[in-house]
């Protein structure tokens, strides 16, 4: 009898140690230092009337060195920038990550916001495609269990060349032709970057989404207008030229977590 309460008390102990020694070597999010993520999304210029923006690549390393304070570094790709072709740029970053909430207490709080939404737009008389399109909003926000708020520079170059075009535009009087495009005065860039990615802890990935502004320190690109005379093809007047600053990007990608 006494060997077999032995015997037991070693499988107990044994089985015991193996689920403890399981148990601190879980994966924790927040005791990692490491961060390599992968984004794709669009890059698009804010204060611009004619000029467009483009897809936009990323990949970046993240690197905490204390508590919740880390820098990013990376390397950035946007087949077009403010209509000039092909844009590369590296990234540098001081970045400030939350700790992961727990994945009932973001339910939760998903459970608790989509309620009050749906309550509020009750009382305000809001309309049923209103109502739903709020609550889903608030409950996919609240899913997010990482915030990293980020603010940095990115110099960067320019390949491609400005443009100028013929347009017209008309009226009862007959048709007006204009040159227009954008006019490229510097290749190499310097951007002042302020963001947030909301991410959704996944074992050792997440899923993140990025919303960014970016202002342009150099003056790199403007808008260019210049009224053309029908008869003669001449310009008229002095050209307006409009430089652009602003631009807002949205990524959306997959970290990976050592």
């Amino acid at each position: 009898m006494m060997k077999h309460i032995l015997l037991s008390l070693t499988a107990f102990l044994g089985l015991a140690t193996l689920l403890s020694a399981q148990e601190n070597t879980r994966f924790n999010p927040d005791r990692t230092w490491n961060t390599l993520r992968a984004e794709f999304g669009f890059l698009t210029p804010m204060d611009a009337e004619s000029t467009s923006g483009d897809m936009l690549l990323s990949l970046s390393y993240t690197r905490r060195f204390a508590g919740h304070w880390g820098w990013r570094t990376g390397f950035q790709y946007a087949p077009e920038f403010i209509s000039i072709q092909d844009h590369v740029g590296l990234p540098v970053a001081i970045v400030f990550r939350s700790g992961t909430i727990g994945f009932k207490d973001s339910l939760r709080s998903a459970a608790i916001g989509t309620a009050t939404d749906i309550a509020w737009g009750g009382l305000t008389g809001a309309g049923s495609e209103e109502i739903a399109h709020d609550a889903l909003s608030s409950f996919l926000f609240f899913l997010f269990r990482r915030f990293e708020g980020f603010a940095g520079v990115t110099p960067g170059y320019l390949i491609g060349n400005g443009h100028i075009g013929r347009t017209s535009s008309y009226s009862a009087s007959g048709s007006t032709p204009y040159d227009e495009g954008v006019l490229l005065n510097s290749r190499f860039t310097l951007t002042a970057d302020a963001g947030l990615t909301l991410s959704i802890p996944i074992w050792r990935f997440s899923l993140d989404v990025t919303p960014a502004f970016h202002y342009l320190l150099t003056k790199n690109c403007s808008e260019y207008r210049q009224a053309i005379d029908p008869l003669t093809d001449l310009p008229v007047g002095q050209p307006s030229t409009k430089p652009v600053r602003w631009l807002f990007s949205l990524t959306g990608g997959v970290s990976f977590l050592f």
